[in-house]
C-alpha cells in the first residue's frame, strides 16, 4: 500500500512540476521563438529594429482583443497570439519608448466604450450583438492617433510591417510632403452627374495618404512649389513646354522626382463625347533626351518568361499576355533597396528606356555631361518590343505570339537616373516659361526614378478590394505598391520601412510549374495554328460543296466523286477538331505530370525512405545482438 500511495505522489508532483514549469516558461519565454522559414518572417527584421531605435518620444499602444468573445474561434486566438508576441518584441525593441497595454474590453464598459471612440470596429458574433474586437491604437505624446480597426488572420503577413508603419507614422508626425501631377484620375473622378458618386481614387493612392501629405499640382503650372519634397508626375500626355520645364527646372535645382509615363496608358478614361480613350502615351523625352536617354513611345515590352496568364473566354485556357509582365526573380535590381526584395510587380504595355550609351563603341564610354542609368526592373532575355499599334484591337491576347521573336536583349523597364544633366532649353527656358534664376545644368547628381509604366500604379494589376465590416478592404496580391512607395521613399531619404515592406510577403510561387507552361505554350502553339489554319480551309471548301448540293439547279450536277470528297471533308473537318482539341488538352499535360511527380515525393517517397532507414536500423540492431 505504500508502495502504491509513494507511486501516486510521484505522479502527482511530477504533473504538478510540469504545470509549474508549464506556467513559468510562457512568462518567461514569451514571444521568444525559433524561426526555421528561408526569410525570417517571424523574427524582427533589421528594418523594424532601426525604426524602434529612432522612437524619440514615447509611444502608447492599446491592443483590444475580446478573448473571451474568441473562445470558439480558434484561427482568431492564435492569430491574437501572434499579434501580442510580435507587440510584446516591439516593446522590448524599443528601449522602453513603447508602452503597451493589452485590454479585453467586456461588453458595455468603460474599456469598450475607450475602444469605440478610439475607432476600433466590433464584429458581431450573434443576435443578442455580442461584439468581438481585435484592434491596435496607438498614440504619442502630442495627441495624435493611429489604429489598426480589425486585424484580418489573412493579412498576417504584412503584420510586422502594418505595425511598424504605425509606429513610423507616431514617432515621425511630420510627413514627406508628395507633389502630385497625374494626367489620369488616380485620386478619383467627378461624378457623372447630380446625386451620383464620382469614380473612387486608387488604392495605391489611398493607402500613400498614410505616408505621406499628397498635395495636387495643375498639370499647367510654371513652377514647382519650393516645400515639395519629391514630385510624383504620372502619364504627362502633351503638356506645354512651360510645365515641362518647371519640371526639369524642380530637378535640376535638386529636387527629387518619380515620373511614370506610357506609350498605351490602358486607364485612360473615355472621351466622354465620342466615347473613344483619349491621348494614351505620354512622355518628357524632350527633357530626357537633353539627358542622353529616351523612353521609346512607339514600342510596348513583350516578354514571354515573364508574361501573366490571363483568361480570355471560359471554354478557353488561360493563355501568356505577352503585353502584361509579370515581373520576378532576375528581374529586379537586388543591389538597390526599392527593389531588392520584391517578389511580383505587375505591368501592363510598358515601355522601355533607351540609354545612348548602348550606341557607344564597345571600350569606350561617355565624356560629356549626361545622365547615368541604373536599372531597377528589366524584362527577360525571352523579350521583343511588339508595335503599339498591335494593342488598339486586339481580342485575343495569343495572337501577340504571331511573329513574336524573343532578341535576347534585356530591356529597361524602370531605372533610377543619376548624374550631371544638361537643361534641353540652354538658352533658358520656353516662352511662357518662368525663367528667374534659370538652371542650365544640374546641381551635382539628380535623382529620378522612371517607370515607363502608368497602369503599374492601377488597382487590377495587384490589389483585390472586397468589403469588409462595412469597408472596402484591399488585399495585395503582387508588390506594386510597395514598389511605388519604396520609390518615394528612397526619393525622401527613408530607409527603415523599405526594406520591412519589401519582406512583408509569404508568397512562395511555382517558378518550375510557371516555366513548364510557357514551353508547352511555345511548343504547342506553332501546331495549334497549323491546324486551326487547315480547320478554316476544310470548312471553306465543305461549305461550298455543301452550297451546291444544296441548290435545286446544280444538286443534280454533283458528281458521284463530288459526293466522296464532301465526305472526305466532312470526316477531315472531324479529325481536325479532335486533333485540335488534343493540342490543346496537351498544354496540361506536363503541369499535371510535373504535379503527379511533386505528390508521389511528398507523400509515398518520403514515408518509404523514413521506413526503409527504420527497418536498416532494425536489421543492422538485430546482427549486433546476435553477434553479441
Amino acid at each position: 500500500m505504500n508502495q502504491k500511495h509513494s507511486a501516486r505522489a510521484g505522479l502527482a508532483l511530477v504533473a504538478v512540476i510540469f504545470l509549474a514549469f508549464v506556467a513559468v516558461s510562457q512568462t518567461l519565454f514569451r514571444g521568444a521563438q525559433l524561426d526555421f522559414t528561408e526569410n525570417k518572417l517571424f523574427t524582427l527584421s533589421e528594418g523594424t529594429k532601426g525604426v524602434l531605435a529612432k522612437v524619440e518620444e514615447p509611444v502608447h499602444l492599446r491592443f483590444y482583443f475580446s478573448r473571451g468573445m474568441a473562445q470558439d474561434i480558434p484561427s482568431v486566438r492564435s492569430y491574437a497570439d501572434r499579434v501580442e508576441e510580435m507587440l510584446e518584441g516591439f516593446k522590448e525593441a524599443a528601449n522602453g519608448k513603447i508602452r503597451l497595454s493589452v485590454i479585453d474590453p467586456a461588453p458595455f464598459s468603460e474599456d469598450e466604450d475607450e475602444a469605440t471612440g478610439f475607432g476600433l470596429q466590433g464584429a458581431q458574433l450573434n443576435a443578442g450583438g455580442d461584439k468581438l474586437y481585435f484592434g491596435l491604437a496607438g498614440t504619442n505624446t502630442i495627441g495624435d492617433e493611429v489604429i489598426v480597426p480589425f486585424f484580418q488572420p489573412e493579412k498576417e503577413q504584412f503584420l510586422e510591417y502594418d505595425l511598424s508603419k504605425l509606429v513610423y507614422e507616431l514617432a515621425n508626425p511630420q510627413k514627406t510632403v508628395i507633389g502630385l501631377m497625374s494626367g489620369l484620375p488616380v485620386m478619383g473622378g467627378l461624378p457623372p452627374g447630380p446625386g451620383q458618386p464620382g469614380a473612387p481614387a486608387w488604392v495605391l493612392f489611398e493607402q500613400m495618404q498614410s505616408f505621406f501629405e499628397i498635395r495636387n499640382l495643375r498639370e499647367d503650372l510654371t513652377q514647382v512649389p519650393d516645400d515639395i519634397d519629391v514630385l510624383m508626375v504620372v502619364h504627362p500626355k502633351d503638356w506645354t513646354e512651360p510645365t515641362q520645364y518647371a519640371i526639369e527646372q524642380y530637378i535640376l535645382k535638386g529636387g527629387h522626382a518619380a515620373i511614370f509615363v506610357d506609350p498605351w496608358a490602358e486607364r485612360q478614361p473615355a472621351d466622354p463625347t465620342t466615347g473613344q480613350g483619349d491621348i494614351r502615351v505620354s512622355s518628357l523625352n524632350q527633357v530626357f533626351k537633353a539627358w542622353g536617354i529616351e523612353v521609346i513611345d512607339s514600342h510596348i515590352v513583350g516578354d514571354a518568361q515573364y508574361a501573366l496568364q490571363v483568361q480570355v473566354a471560359a471554354d478557353r485556357p488561360p493563355v501568356s499576355h505577352l503585353g502584361i509582365g509579370a515581373f520576378q526573380g532576375d528581374a529586379f535590381n537586388a543591389n538597390d533597396i526599392t527593389s531588392q526584395n520584391l517578389q511580383t510587380v505587375n505591368m501592363a504595355s510598358a515601355s522601355y528606356i533607351w540609354d545612348d550609351d548602348d550606341d557607344l563603341e564597345e571600350g569606350k564610354v561617355r565624356t560629356e555631361t549626361g545622365a547615368k542609368l541604373e536599372p531597377l526592373i528589366q524584362s527577360s532575355e525571352l523579350a521583343q518590343p511588339i508595335p503599339a499599334a498591335r494593342f488598339t484591337f486586339m481580342p485575343d491576347p495569343a495572337a501577340l505570339l504571331d511573329g513574336f521573336l524573343p532578341t535576347g536583349e534585356r530591356y529597361t523597364v524602370a531605372a533610377r537616373v543619376t548624374g550631371e544633366v544638361p537643361s534641353a532649353w540652354p538658352e533658358g527656358g520656353p516662352e511662357g516659361a518662368d525663367v528667374d534664376n534659370p538652371v542650365l545644368k544640374s546641381n551635382g547628381d539628380i535623382n529620378v526614378v522612371l517607370v515607363a509604366d502608368t497602369d503599374v500604379l492601377s488597382d487590377r494589376l495587384w490589389v483585390q478590394v472586397q468589403p469588409f465590416l462595412g469597408q472596402q478592404i484591399a488585399t495585395p496580391w503582387a508588390n506594386n505598391g510597395d514598389f511605388v512607395v519604396n520609390v518615394l521613399d528612397s526619393l525622401a531619404g527613408s530607409s527603415d520601412l523599405i526594406s520591412i515592406r519589401s519582406r512583408a510577403g509569404f508568397a512562395r510561387p511555382f517558378t518550375r510549374v510557371a516555366d513548364i507552361r510557357k514551353q508547352a505554350e511555345q511548343r504547342f502553339r506553332h501546331k495549334e495554328q497549323e491546324l486551326e489554319a487547315e480547320l478554316r480551309e476544310t470548312e471553306a471548301q465543305l461549305t461550298q460543296l455543301q452550297q451546291a448540293k444544296g441548290d435545286d439547279n446544280l444538286s443534280l450536277s454533283l458528281t458521284p466523286e463530288q459526293e466522296q470528297l464532301l465526305e472526305q471533308f466532312q470526316d477531315k473537318q472531324i479529325q481536325i477538331r479532335k486533333d485540335l482539341r488534343e493540342v490543346r488538352h496537351q498544354l496540361d499535360k506536363d503541369i499535371e505530370a510535373l504535379g503527379t511527380r511533386v505528390k508521389l515525393i511528398n507523400i509515398a517517397l518520403v514515408p518509404l525512405l523514413v521506413a526503409l532507414f527504420a527497418v536498416f536500423r532494425a536489421i543492422r540492431r538485430n546482427r549486433k545482438l546476435a553477434a553479441a
